[in-house]
């Protein structure tokens, strides 16, 4: 799933253009509807689509991921709602409105066929601007590192099995770095998305843990219990004072960074993270590389 992100906010494209739709819808039943009741009821009725297709995207981990939700039901909170969310979000939307319609038509004989046009007509551009904007944004550029990321990026970092490693160690990969701790509620709800992405990883791909082991209650042992526990196969660092958080910016957990072959961040996610949003970036930026960079 796209994702829109503003410093530590990352916002699905397709739930801002629900809500653009809905603004929109209502501009042009306020200039093109005469009829006061039938505006009034189109008005509650879209609103109510809306609302519920959003309502459906967040909940759709409640079937998807059904063991999970059960065993903790908080997760639900912070589970992206992924693909199979967007289309039963969309579905409940047109499903809403076809009922609406319906009931329009019958109660106020109002023609189906000019209600029909208009509505195909605001589907039909919420596709369009849907399927245009991430061509009309592109991919953005990679972030140069800045001098203190250059500095974390060689600072050797401990595993939990003695060995340590630099970041710089990964050049000539796409590296992704995931920072979270055991305490942390929504870094426990993405943990089998994150499972689900290391069997998956694109080719010249690595995945990195960075346990914020300082913030744990009894330090690192807090960390190594849940990350034994889950029998992850990554590599897990313990970012003890949290130098490499900072360095690169990161001020809320769990964050999820995307590097390039040179070491470059293309892609930062605020929140739990889901396996579409790691492999769709790091696959558009193998496009883009160099055949020796991938």
């Amino acid at each position: 799933m796209a994702l829109l992100t503003w410093g530590n906010v990352s916002v699905p494209w397709e739930l801002l253009w629900a809500v653009m739709g809905w603004l929109v819808f209502r501009i042009w039943l306020s200039v093109q509807e005469k009829d006061r009741d039938v505006r009034k009821f189109w008005s509650e009725r879209v609103s109510w689509a809306v609302l519920m297709g959003i309502i459906v995207w967040k909940f759709t981990p409640a079937l998807t991921r059904w063991d999970e939700v059960m065993s903790n039901p908080l997760s639900l909170l912070y589970l992206p709602g992924g693909l199979a969310g967007v289309l039963g979000g969309i579905g409940t939307g047109l499903g809403i409105g076809a009922m609406s319609l319906l009931q329009l038509y019958k109660e106020k004989s109002v023609p189906l066929l000019p209600e029909l046009a208009s509505a195909g007509s605001g589907l039909g551009i919420f596709v369009v601007l849907w399927l245009l904007v991430p061509f009309a944004v592109g991919t953005p550029p990679p972030q140069p590192l800045s001098a203190l990321e250059k500095q974390a990026e060689s600072l050797l970092v401990p595993d939990f099995e003695g060995g340590k490693h630099a970041l710089a160690d990964f050049r000539g990969k796409f590296v992704v770095v995931n920072f979270w701790a055991s305490w942390c509620p929504p870094c426990r709800a993405e943990f089998p998305d994150l499972e689900q992405t290391f069997l998956h990883l694109p080719k010249n791909t690595v995945m990195l843990g960075m346990a914020q082991t300082g913030t744990e209650k009894n330090g690192p042992s807090d960390s190594l219990a849940f990350f034994t526990a889950r029998k992850a196969g990554w590599l897990d660092l313990s970012d003890v004072d949290g130098t490499i958080a900072r360095s690169f910016g990161v001020q809320a957990l769990p964050t999820t960074l995307v590097l390039d072959p040179q070491g470059e961040v293309v892609a930062r996610h605020v929140g739990a993270v889901g396996q579409d949003w790691i492999v769709s970036w790091v696959r558009k930026y193998q496009a883009l590389a160099l055949p020796s960079q991938k």
